[in-house]
């Protein structure tokens, strides 16, 4: 059954990667982890258009082979050009759920998400991957919380958009899944800050382009009337409107699979 959201990322997947950052500290994070490990298959779980799963395949090398899960066979097809022309061939693309990834049991030693578990059915998801990791595979979730989702550039200014965003984690809501599926131990939780700064024309260019998925969940009348306030709000608060800034930020939950 197609979503909203499917549409959604069908209609975003050509451009994708141009109008999403993409920070390479998660990538640092996860190699410093698993540098131990001289064979390593893993999984990147809702991967979209790649963003994450090239880095690391650029990041841990010859070493490493990868499977590529997303539900959105346009997000697949976008990730097998940017792969290819990019000189990455050790990876698999899997059309799947986040919650069953036809793979067989104890496949892997890795298993990431990066800004997806939102999307997902999060007892559901770690059950899926306590199924799928070996006995010491190790699971990385970056996401951004629903708290940090206050803080940025749209939750201060944007009209609507933290009413509009219900799907974002909190922390405890996390670490409440995690608790249920009793073979996975959480090792760590490490914070994420970024300053950004970009110019007004940049905000409206991204959200015209659904940014966010959240801004699929205006119809057209209300984002543009969301929009216009926007830029209200950001002239009102910023003197110069080539230089809008703010802070970004981040979480990462490193676990343990421990059959």
């Amino acid at each position: 059954m197609h979503t909203n959201m499917d549409l959604h990322f069908s209609q975003v997947a050509r451009e994708y990667r141009a109008i999403r950052t993409t920070d390479s500290e998660p990538i640092d994070y996860i190699v410093s982890k698993l540098n131990g490990q001289k064979k390593l298959i893993g999984a990147d779980v809702g991967c979209g258009a790649g963003r994450y799963s090239l880095m690391l395949c650029q990041a841990l090398g010859k070493r490493f082979s990868l499977y590529c899960c997303d539900r959105s066979p346009e997000m697949l097809r976008e990730l097998e050009k940017h792969m290819g022309s990019n000189g990455i061939h050790k990876f698999t693309a899997i059309n799947s759920s986040s919650e069953k990834i036809p793979l067989d049991n104890d496949t892997l030693g890795a298993l990431f998400t990066f800004n997806a578990i939102h999307h997902f059915s999060i007892i559901e998801f770690f059950q899926e991957c306590s199924r799928l990791l070996v006995g010491d595979g190790q699971l990385f979730v970056y996401t951004r919380l629903k708290e940090q989702n206050s803080r940025n550039i749209w939750g201060k200014y944007f009209p609507g958009f933290l009413k509009k965003e219900t799907r974002l984690y909190q922390q405890g809501e996390i670490e409440k899944g995690l608790s249920e599926v009793s073979s996975l131990v959480l090792n760590s939780v490490t914070k994420f800050h970024y300053q950004r700064s970009v110019s007004l024309d940049r905000l409206v260019h991204i959200v015209k382009r659904r940014h966010y998925s959240t801004f699929s969940l205006y119809n057209d009348t209300e984002l543009a009337d969301a929009l216009s306030q926007f830029e209200k709000n950001i002239r009102s608060e910023f003197s110069d409107t080539k230089n809008v800034y703010w802070e970004d930020e981040n979480i990462m939950y490193h676990i343990s699979n421990r059959k």
